[in-house]
């Protein structure tokens, strides 16, 4: 089964590059997807504003298979923990 097909993936927090929160990240991020986890990474190269502005159609969420929706990786998890850059 494919996570997006689960009855509650349409509650998985997604947000964009333009977003300015995320919702918390736990020690099972890296491991599972779920909807309390934390915030998945939308990658929409059509979307110009943040998902709380402009939400993501969530009546159709496995439409974000394919590439369109990935995790943060740890160095993007080190700037959004406030580390600088040369951490």
């Amino acid at each position: 089964d494919d996570i997006f097909d689960k009855d509650w993936a349409v509650d998985i927090p997604i947000v964009s590059p333009f977003d300015t929160i995320t919702h918390c990240f736990t020690a099972g991020y890296g491991r599972q997807i779920h909807k309390a986890t934390g915030s998945l990474l939308l990658l929409d190269k059509d979307r110009s504003k943040s998902v709380e502005e402009e939400p993501i159609d969530r009546s159709n969420i496995s439409a974000l298979k394919g590439g369109k929706v990935r995790r943060f990786t740890p160095y993007e998890l080190v700037l959004l923990f406030g580390f600088t850059k040369e951490f």
